[in-house]
């Protein structure tokens, strides 16, 4: 599937998302996971169902709220899906980190860092 930025309109390149060191979550996804990158702005896109794979296998054990979702200008770069992202706030105790989401496709847009800054939190590494 390809996909263009929705930032800055550039076409996204596949990319692994670096799940290989932790083996339970390269099994979940299956491969390494791959998602999106963008070489002009530096906004990565873990497609919808790579989300929800890793939300089903890490247990948040009820810490992490979303604490704010706005509707934003910018478009799901999912094909077929014409939604708006939400500009989502989430909130783990005393961490917080703004992401892009997709409420219908689950799709996240995020900024560089903040994929393992979620998933790290999540994990409670951090």
């Amino acid at each position: 599937m390809e996909m263009n930025c929705p930032r800055c309109a550039q076409r996204l390149r596949r990319v692994s998302l670096g799940l290989a060191r932790n083996t339970s979550y390269r099994d979940l996804v299956g491969g390494d996971g791959e998602g999106y990158a963008c070489a002009a702005c530096g906004v990565g896109v873990v497609p919808g169902h790579v989300v929800n794979e890793l939300m089903r296998g890490i247990d948040v054990g009820g810490r992490m709220t979303e604490r704010d979702r706005d509707t934003t200008r910018l478009a799901c770069p999912t094909e077929n899906c014409f939604a708006n992202l939400d500009r989502v706030t989430l909130s783990w105790e005393h961490e917080f980190v703004e992401i892009e989401q997709c409420g219908r496709c689950a799709t996240m847009l995020l900024d560089p860092g903040e994929f393992p800054k979620v998933f790290k939190i999540e994990r409670g590494d951090g």
